[in-house]
């Protein structure tokens, strides 16, 4: 509907008086082909579109002189007026404006060529006008620096790259040492060829851990094996003793920074414990948790009373042996375990009663106790922290509860039964 009343519209033009008797032309983008073979799409048929400007056309007696979509429309009224239409001129390039390239602040020539130039200018006039025209000048020393040095990127890579080739290939060469053939087998992006698409970064061949200098002043004095000598052999040495077949437990004990063992691992890592319960014990045992008066000590924290009472400085021994809140949930479950009386003075009695025999309570049951406890007793102090919900010490001991039967139900021998019957009784 738009392109018909834009063919009616030129029709009527055309047949204005004030138009008629006089040349005139359109120019536009009327988005429409005049016939099938102009069209990108390939039609074999005239459409109803064509047809409409064929007619617009022949009414207002227009010659197209340009074809495709974009037109030029000239009227029959004269064969000697020539017309001009510009279409357009190319664009001068102005100059283009100066930028600083921040890359080149690393360049060890940029200070001595800037004080060079700096020393070289004199401008007479006020401070400020000197002080921009040398600025101004500047632009020239550090465009020459940047051509110099930092232009035709694509020939430095090419001729950087002939370089690396020949270097390699003199690296190569080397035959008689191990050290070349240990880098080109555990160096990935040593060897770069010139097909590839990309060339990544070349790791530096030279290794940096003190191990691998050993190795390389090894590898490089020896000569590389011959097949003369007969087959290769493979010994482990493990502790000083060769051994003719591998061991990862023995190598990984080898290897690895090992300390004596400590004490108390027995009460921390045992057969049946809860993961999450041994490791919040274990950080517990090294003294490892951010109590509020260690976050006080690194300004994290303002005030180091503890969560559950707010009467003393959270500590260890604190929050998990004399507060007055878990002091009520040690009760109920020393009761559990058949020792109503007992008290820990510290972290290390508590350790060491662990450690002790059991006459009345199986060890087992007494590990999973005290672990679930100190978990327990953690999240507490956590949720009243973070979250600002608190619980009682009945409603905490229901928490244990439940986890340490879940735990004898799971342990699946034939005392599990036991272990419910001592701890319910």
């Amino acid at each position: 509907e738009g392109r018909r009343n834009l063919w009616l519209e030129l029709t009527q033009i055309a047949v204005d008086p004030r138009v008629s008797p006089l040349p005139w032309k359109v120019l536009g983008d009327f988005n429409l082909s005049l016939n099938p073979k102009a069209d990108f799409r390939g039609r074999t048929r005239i459409t109803g579109g064509m047809t409409e400007f064929r007619n617009c056309l022949t009414s207002a007696d227009h010659n197209p002189i340009v074809t495709k979509l974009d037109r030029i429309l000239e009227s029959m009224f004269s064969d000697h007026n020539p017309s001009c239409v510009e279409i357009g001129r190319p664009q001068v390039m102005a100059n283009r404006p100066f930028r600083f390239p921040n890359f080149i602040t690393n360049h060890p020539y940029l200070i001595p060529r800037i004080r060079e130039a700096w020393e070289a200018l004199h401008y007479e006039g006020t401070k400020m006008f000197s002080v921009v025209k040398m600025l101004t000048q500047w632009k020239r020393t550090i465009k020459d620096i940047n051509k110099d040095h930092y232009s035709n990127l694509k020939k430095r890579i090419s001729e950087a790259l002939d370089n690396l080739t020949e270097c390699q290939k003199t690296f190569s060469s080397l035959q008689r040492q191990l050290w070349p053939h240990w880098r080109r087998k555990h160096t990935r992006n040593w060897w770069i060829f010139r097909g590839a698409v990309w060339i990544s970064t070349v790791l530096s061949w030279v290794a940096g851990s003190p191990k691998l200098h050993e190795l390389r002043d090894v590898l490089s004095a020896t000569n590389t094996p011959d097949s003369s000598s007969g087959p290769d052999q493979y010994l482990w040495n493990t502790g000083g003793i060769e051994r003719s077949t591998f061991s990862v437990a023995r190598t990984w004990e080898e290897l690895r920074p090992s300390d004596q063992p400590k004490p108390w691992y027995k009460v921390v890592w045992f057969k049946c414990c809860i993961p999450k319960h041994t490791f919040t014990f274990w950080v517990t045992t090294a003294d490892r948790l951010p109590f509020r008066c260690r976050l006080v000590s690194w300004g994290i924290a303002t005030s180091a009373l503890c969560c559950l009472c707010n009467l003393h400085d959270e500590t260890r021994d604190h929050l998990f042996l004399h507060c007055e809140f878990n002091q009520l949930v040690w009760k109920i479950i020393l009761h559990r375990l058949g020792q109503p009386s007992l008290a820990f003075a510290n972290w290390s009695e508590l350790i060491t009663w662990m450690l002790g025999p059991s006459h009345h309570t199986p060890k087992l049951l007494k590990l999973l106790a005290v672990q679930a406890t100190i978990f327990f007793l953690w999240k507490e102090r956590n949720t009243r922290l973070h979250d600002s919900c608190s619980s009682t010490p009945d409603l905490c001991f229901i928490y244990i509860d439940r986890c340490i039967r879940d735990a004898i139900l799971a342990y699946n021998r034939r005392n599990s039964s036991s272990l419910l019957s001592c701890w319910f009784t």
